[in-house]
Order: C-alpha cells, then sequence, then structure tokens
C-alpha cells in the first residue's frame, strides 16, 4: 500500500526520488536497464523478505504480482523484460533497511497531513 501511496501522490514520489537519487548516482551504477522505481520496488521486496539476490531474481522475472507493481507488461507473443542477476546484484544493493526509515517518515508525515485535512477542526478540539 505504500509503495502504491508513494506513487500515486506526486509531492510524495517527488521526496522519495530526491533520496534515492541522492544515494544512487544513476551516472555510477554498474549496469542500465532500472529505472529509480524498480530499484525501490525490488529493494523493498528483498528487505520485506529477507531474501537473498537468486530469489529476487525470480521474483523480478516470473511473479507476476511484482511484476504488475513495477510497471512491466508480459504480453503474449512479445518478449519480457528480464532482470538480471548482476544488474540486481549492483543497483538494489542501495537500499537498506536505514533508507527504507527514511523512506517511512516520508509516508508517515504525508499520512499525518491527510490526517489533519480530514480531521480538521475535531484534532484541533482534543
Amino acid at each position: 500500500m505504500a509503495l502504491q501511496y508513494i506513487f500515486i501522490k506526486e509531492d510524495l514520489s517527488e521526496e522519495v526520488f530526491a533520496l534515492l537519487e541522492q544515494r544512487i548516482e544513476l551516472k555510477r551504477m554498474g549496469r542500465n536497464g532500472l529505472s529509480l522505481w524498480e530499484i525501490l520496488v525490488l529493494g523493498v521486496v528483498r528487505l520485506t523478505l529477507d531474501a537473498n539476490y537468486d530469489r529476487l531474481d525470480h521474483i523480478a522475472n516470473y511473479d507476476s504480482l511484482v511484476r504488475e507493481l513495477l510497471g512491466v507488461k508480459d504480453e503474449f507473443g512479445k518478449e519480457k523484460k528480464q532482470y538480471s542477476l548482476t544488474s540486481l546484484k549492483e543497483n538494489i544493493r542501495y537500499i537498506d533497511e536505514f533508507f527504507l526509515i527514511e523512506i517511512n517518515e516520508l509516508i508517515v508525515k504525508a499520512g499525518h497531513s491527510l490526517l489533519k485535512k480530514k480531521m480538521g477542526p475535531k484534532l484541533k478540539q482534543k
């Protein structure tokens, strides 16, 4: 849900991608082919499942729900996008639990602002 919220809320996604760009210098990345969104999603999947890179490789290439979240469409008759193990290792390593804590703080802050807007005067009375 948090990833969907990041994707939908433009101001929050800008903040998250700014953090990602600070951590990941795109010019120095080892391999092409992974966008910041793909790095974020696959990093979250790896840390959430405590998966090693071999398992992440399988998930990235064969799990249809994760591929849908990545924005990769597997259409019949067309060659589907494949993620190489080397590319995953070189790019996903930038996402660690400390980085996810930073992102979580941004999401919580955005959630609090939503609650303030929704509750309005009710929140101020207490």
